[in-house]
């Protein structure tokens, strides 16, 4: 008997239809509409962590500045001055509080840069800094931290590098970063007293000139690197210019009594759920938008009697 030969056995695999392929890649597109919110708001959430994670390292680098000279940071000249490491950290300095609190948050090398160099050498590196990204001053949701200036400006420069966070220099009194404030001057208390926070900027001008966007993060006492808070809407339609906002795309100003005033930079605000606010003891506190306006006020000085318990 011959042997037998197996035949392969063929399985019969039906191939999917057009209607099935359509049916497969719309349900993965729903899917995908569904998640991505989720994905959205998980990264958002981070940003906004990494934002309250910058404005705690800018606090404890003040504290120890506190610690080593017994004053937070000075913040400085007027605007058009920069920072300059052979002026010291005292009432010299004419450069601002962002300049003066490198040391402390292990950026000691950017600070120093052009130290009792020639002035040639030394205006060099002046420059050089203020192009200089300092991650600690940018937030992750706002990006690219560099703007372009028309025709040149701060020191000749034609590209200055903004921070994203602005020191309290006003509430209903005087601010810390108002002077070379002392321990024993913040009167309500280092946990009940506003040391910085991050700065209204309209979403249209993350990368633009504007006046509070022209001169970067080593500027004097200047709107590019100071906040302030004044008085609150009185439900009359009085708008108070300083009124902190979430960042708003097509709001840049706001007209008060016939008076033109630019908030971009000047008020507290942010692009996020919350407004991250750095306090002077060097924790962050996040506050949803809506929060009551007059105890934020009263935060924002250090002798005026506010306190975080009236939150709760």
């Amino acid at each position: 008997m011959p042997p037998q030969i197996m035949q392969p056995v063929r399985s019969m695999r039906r191939a999917f239809t057009l209607i099935e392929i359509l049916i497969v890649v719309a349900v993965v597109a729903i899917l995908i509409s569904l998640l991505m919110p989720a994905i959205q708001s998980s990264r958002e959430s981070a940003r906004l962590l990494q934002c309250k994670r910058n404005l705690a390292q800018i606090a404890l680098g003040c504290s120890q500045h506190m610690s080593s000279q017994q004053y937070l940071p000075n913040p400085g000249g007027w605007y058009e001055h920069t920072g300059d490491p052979d002026q010291g950290l005292g009432a010299a300095q004419r450069g601002g509080w962002l300049y003066s609190v490198l040391p402390f948050i292990d950026m000691n090398e950017l600070y120093s840069m052009g130290m009792g160099l020639p002035t040639a050498d030394k205006n060099a590196a002046r420059n050089e800094r203020i192009r200089t990204i300092v991650p600690n001053y940018v937030c992750p949701t706002r990006g690219e931290p560099q703007v372009r200036l028309q025709g040149g400006g701060f020191f000749g420069q034609t590209t200055i590098v903004r921070s994203d966070y602005g020191g309290c220099r006003a509430g209903t009194s005087a601010g810390v970063l108002s002077r070379m404030t002392r321990d024993y001057e913040v009167t309500d208390g280092f946990s009940n007293v506003f040391l910085c926070g991050e700065r209204y900027i309209n979403p249209d001008m993350y990368t633009g000139q504007y006046n509070s966007n022209d001169q970067g993060w080593t500027v004097g006492a200047d709107q590019d690197t100071l906040c302030r808070i004044s008085a609150y809407s009185d439900g009359s339609g009085f708008l108070n210019i300083w009124e902190p906002r979430q960042d708003t795309r097509g709001l840049s100003s706001f007209i008060v009594g016939g008076v033109n005033a630019a908030p971009n930079g000047i008020a507290f605000g942010s692009p996020h759920a919350s407004l991250p606010m750095a306090m002077c003891d060097g924790s962050v506190r996040g506050f949803n938008w809506g929060f009551d306006l007059p105890l934020f006020q009263r935060l924002g000085g250090m002798a005026d009697g506010g306190s975080v318990d009236e939150l709760k």
